[in-house]
């Protein structure tokens, strides 16, 4: 029996992030060092900052909150965000499962967490911290009393006591800060096409910059909303003393600034990886456009940048209680609010124009993927049509048994078969849910579950509404779909899944076809 280690740290040591090179946001750089160690090498900081959408998205909160990107909003529970989903949803982007354990629960089952986390180190593997001091722990010490933390821009981690890394968020002045909690990376479920990933968060803009809440916004209004309280006199009253220039306004400059320089090499690798995206040279033109109105260093800068009018790192409480000075800095940032729009609508009208145009090739929006052999475990029965089985469960609770099978990965999948037992006419549907180390059996079905196999394929997704399409779609015949697309049927899989995600409303779903591309 290999004997408990008392200090442990992983091999790869290194900054977290690179502020000068414009790495600027702590959580895609720990995700990055995650997925390094993993053996990920196409999934660096600039990927993470791009599939966040932190390096496209200017922010702004109404509030005593002092988040630096978008996604710590999507992270913080004290701004609506869920930490738990957001966390599962970008791993799974990457093919990955992930959990995250708040620092609530952390303070619960300390021993279990930690012990889990020590696992993790001598696998090689850090675990991300969120919160007060993000960064990620490469190491323990004294059996885990101490935890080794990288944060910044240190090459060397830093020793944090075993309960100050529970404690969460201890400064009272912004209090809207939430105690975060730890990320444990998982195991990859499958390998996504890279073209693709680039794909969806490029898709995926618009709707991250439209985002307006009771305490934030995002996108032109984020500029909008900075402008208009600068001007309807947020400053007036306030003292040198209360005056944070970082959390109430250089914290949106360093956003604006990091964007306008940072975001051009994941527009150009996504550009690369998707000839018909052709249209983000302008999206990345634009975004040079308002790095020169920034006025910082490398730029060919305007000379009302504002730098130059001393709005920009350079500010001071003084320029923003002068009614004169003041309106010149308001003018400036609506000017981005304004640049921003053209971002916006470019996109709009490209991606609109790229999406009907992939609809009307076939009648449905689809994609292709790659994923490797899984389980699942649920209820099956032999059937003339699977919406037998479909209604039964969605009616009598069977379909939220399995969500709790699952807290990790709630997606249902409904899979059609045949096998010995199904006679003329018929076929074998099973409804599952994902047999993974997340797997909570409930003993109420024990006796009545279902396993199935799903082999490892490459597969054409088509996206359905399931109310509007799911019988149009069948009388179109998704084997002919297919054909047209320049695919056979993998008949070494001889099945189809329609797959359900955790939110799914009756509507939006997938329809996954097992194929094998034809040879030219």
């Amino acid at each position: 029996m290999k004997a408990k280690q008392s200090n442990s740290i992983i091999p790869v040591i290194h900054r977290l992030i690179t502020s000068e090179h414009g790495e600027n946001y702590w959580f895609n750089g720990s995700v990055k060092y995650v997925m390094e160690c993993l053996g990920e090498k196409d999934y660096d900081y600039c990927f993470f900052a791009g599939l966040t959408g932190d390096v496209f998205t200017q922010h702004y909160t109404y509030t005593k909150y002092a988040g630096e990107a978008l996604s710590s909003y999507m992270l913080e529970e004290n701004m609506g965000g869920n930490p738990a989903k957001y966390v599962e949803d970008i791993f799974a982007k990457c093919g990955y499962a992930a959990t995250y354990v708040s620092n609530q629960d952390l303070n619960k089952n300390t021993e279990m967490y930690l012990n889990t986390l020590i696992a993790y180190i001598e696998k090689g593997i850090p675990v991300i911290r969120l919160g007060s001091k993000e960064g990620v722990y490469v190491g323990y010490e004294d059996y885990g009393k101490v935890l080794l933390l990288i944060t910044g821009d240190n090459n060397q981690p830093e020793r944090i006591p075993l309960d100050e890394a529970l404690q969460g968020w201890v400064d009272p002045k912004w209090f809207l800060q939430g105690d975060g909690g730890w990320v444990f990376a998982g195991e990859k479920k499958e390998q996504r096409p890279l073209a693709g990933i680039y794909r969806e968060a490029v898709c995926e803009i618009p709707q991250r910059m439209s985002i307006k809440t009771d305490t934030h916004c995002f996108g032109p209004e984020a500029f909008r909303a900075w402008a208009r309280d600068i001007e309807n006199g947020k400053f007036d009253s306030m003292t040198g003393e209360e005056f944070d220039a970082w959390a109430y306004y250089t914290n949106y400059v360093c956003v604006l600034a990091t964007n306008g320089s940072c975001c051009h090499e994941f527009l150009k690798r996504a550009r690369e990886l998707n000839p018909d995206f052709g249209f983000l040279e302008e999206i990345s033109a634009l975004y040079r456009r308002t790095a020169e109105m920034w006025g910082g260093d490398n730029n060919q800068n305007d000379p009302d940048s504002l730098e130059a009018l001393s709005g920009g790192f350079n500010i001071t409480l003084e320029a923003l209680q002068n009614k004169e000075k003041r309106s010149r800095i308001v003018a400036k940032i609506r000017e981005f609010a304004n640049i921003t729009d053209e971002i916006l609508a470019v996109l709009k009208k490209n991606l609109h124009s790229i999406v009907s145009l992939q609809a009307k090739t076939i009648g449905y929006p689809y994609k292709k993927c790659s994923r490797s052999a899984f389980d699942i475990i649920g209820f099956t029965k032999v059937v003339h049509s699977g919406g037998e089985l479909y209604n039964a469960i969605r009616a009598d609770g069977r379909w939220d048994a399995l969500h709790g099978m699952n807290p990790c990965d709630k997606t249902i999948y409904g899979v059609a078969s045949h096998d010995d037992e199904c006679y003329d006419g018929c076929y074998r549907y099973t409804f599952g849910i994902s047999k993974d180390e997340h797997f909570k059996e409930n003993p109420l079905y024990a006796e009545t579950l279902f396993p199935f196999r799903v082999i490892e394929s490459d597969w054409i997704v088509f996206s359905l509404d399931f109310l509007r399409d799911y019988g149009a779609f069948w009388q179109a015949d998704p084997f002919i779909l297919i054909d047209q697309l320049g695919f056979h049927f993998n008949n070494s899989i001889g099945m189809h899944m329609d797959v359900y995600k955790e939110n799914f409303d009756g509507h939006e779903m997938e329809f996954w076809m097992p194929v094998i591309e034809k040879l030219q």
